[in-house]
């Protein structure tokens, strides 16, 4: 990582009294309904996942398009972006990536897929937002029995 150190400027004492607060958190409500799309054949997920040696799956489509908007806008809406890289930042549960709609896919992917998640506890979640014109976090393996990502990018804004 790279760091600058500047010499104290007053002009800018409210910034940093502001630095590592959660100002503003989205609501996050969770949805009537379901948040994970129902048409996917779950069933069918878990056992692609069990067969494979590598144990991965790709599912497009994931999220119904109101929770995909929801999750989206609790993304860009709250100020919880506190661990702070070169090309990205980060959020964790303690620093505010949580909410009732992240508590509403926890559970229905524990009910949509109990032969991977059984009694597998959440340890962590976090989200990170990058700036696409610097490297982003690099090829790495997380320490887990069963990892979930999702990617909530729009479309157009893929390269």
């Amino acid at each position: 990582d790279e760091y600058v150190v500047m010499p104290p400027r007053e002009d800018l004492a409210l910034f940093f009294g502001l630095h590592n607060r959660l100002l503003h958190q989205h609501p996050g409500e969770a949805f009537p309904g379901e948040a994970i799309n129902p048409n996917i054949d779950f069933g069918a997920v878990e056992s692609q996942f069990l067969q494979q040696d590598h144990h991965a799956v790709v599912i497009d489509d994931f999220f119904t398009d109101d929770v995909l908007q929801s999750l989206r806008d609790f993304l860009l809406e709250t100020t919880m972006w506190m661990d702070v890289k070169r090309g990205y930042v980060g959020s964790y549960l303690r620093t505010g990536f949580a909410c009732r709609l992240l508590a509403q896919i926890d559970e229905q992917l524990r009910l949509s897929l109990p032969r991977l998640l059984g009694n597998l506890a959440l340890k962590s979640t976090w989200a990170y937002m990058y700036d696409g014109s610097l490297p982003g976090i690099g090829i790495h393996a997380d320490d887990a029995q069963v990892q979930i990502n999702f990617f909530v990018t729009p479309t157009e804004a893929n390269l």
